[in-house]
């Protein structure tokens, strides 16, 4: 009797580069982890119209500030809560989380190539799950 199984693939756990920054490890396709990044989006977007409801009609430049660096701490929060560990340092440095680029605060950039990559990764194993899948079920169905 064996005393090691090892299986093929493993459990699809792929180091995965932030912007050649920082790399995280995850199963894109991990339901637990999908419902972790929706959770935490949610969060994001109620934080981010918190952000603009505050500095929208705040005239001090000094309130401006102490309010936008509580809540580039908060979103990091909620970014490193998410992956478990500091991504947000290597990642963005000192810049505030909120900064725009690409008409959208660089946490946004994050998460929709976060969520678009792991839409992506559940097409490719669907493709690739379907074949293997109809060739056990015929084995069986004989």
């Amino acid at each position: 009797m064996a005393d090691k199984l090892v299986f093929m693939p493993d459990d699809g756990i792929q180091e995965i580069s932030l912007n050649n920054k920082v790399s995280v490890w995850l199963n894109l396709t991990d339901i637990d982890f999908v419902e972790r990044v929706f959770d935490a989006f949610d969060a994001m977007d109620k934080q981010q119209d918190k952000y603009q409801a505050a500095l929208k009609n705040e005239a001090d430049a000094k309130t401006v500030f102490a309010t936008a660096r509580t809540m580039d701490a908060e979103m990091r929060e909620l970014i490193n809560g998410l992956f478990g560990f500091d991504v947000c340092t290597p990642l963005y440095g000192r810049m505030n989380v909120y900064a725009m680029a690409g008409g959208l605060p660089v946490w946004c950039n994050l998460m929709l190539c976060l969520i678009e990559n792991m839409n992506d990764t559940f097409t490719a194993e669907k493709k690739a799950t379907n074949p293997k899948l109809q060739k056990y079920l015929a084995k069986f169905k004989k």
